[in-house]
């Protein structure tokens, strides 16, 4: 089956159709106010359903959430029509276990030592996405994310890894990590917020 590709941070329909029509398995759209990619619910809807239509084979649809409002992300989740809430804060336990009760949720971890390993290899989620992070934005930063202490996490469960991810690296960053799937952002972009179908095709088009 090879890895799974999610191209993040999608901001138009026309980017979703080229991201779906190339096979990625996962489109994700971004709520976090202070992002360059955030997109408004109904927009979030529109890409969603530009993604399935365009798509060859069933594709998921990701939201990307900063937040642990739990009734702002439901009904959000609901109104955008969305697969898989992506949770990329410090989500409680209970939180992600109330949102599986509808979705399958991705729990986003920053790795710096062991003790993250061990925070990540314990949580309720169906997956953890291994980011990186600064100061301003939870992720989409470009900055790679420590890829040891992510394949340490790999062996164990099912994670995705970001962080900086694109087509140049994302063969060495794959055989590093041995991720279950890869989330493209920044790496696939030629300005924040604004995708390189070009980009896109390129990272799509390898074998992983």
């Amino acid at each position: 089956m090879g890895v799974k590709i999610k191209i993040c941070g999608l901001k138009s329909v026309a980017d979703a159709e080229v991201a779906a029509a190339c096979g990625a398995d996962f489109a994700g759209v971004v709520f976090h106010e202070k992002s360059p990619r955030k997109v408004s619910v109904e927009t979030a809807r529109r890409i969603a359903m530009a993604s399935r239509a365009a798509s060859a084979k069933p594709i998921k649809l990701v939201g990307v959430f900063t937040r642990g409002d739990y009734s702002f992300i439901r009904q959000t989740m609901c109104e955008a029509d969305l697969d898989i809430a992506q949770l990329h804060f410090d989500a409680s336990d209970d939180l992600v276990e109330r949102l599986m009760k509808d979705w399958r949720v991705w729990r986003a971890f920053w790795l710096s030592c062991e003790a993250d390993v061990e925070a990540a290899l314990s949580s309720k989620a169906d997956a953890v996405l291994l980011d990186s992070r600064n100061s301003i934005l939870p992720g989409g930063t470009g900055e790679l994310s420590n890829w040891e202490l992510a394949a340490e996490v790999a062996r164990k469960r099912k994670v995705v890894l970001a962080g900086g991810i694109s087509a140049e690296n994302a063969l060495e960053a794959v055989s590093a990590v041995r991720p279950w799937a890869i989330d493209a952002n920044s790496g696939v972009e030629v300005a924040p917020g604004q995708k390189d179908p070009l980009k896109i095709r390129k990272l799509l088009s390898l074998k992983l």
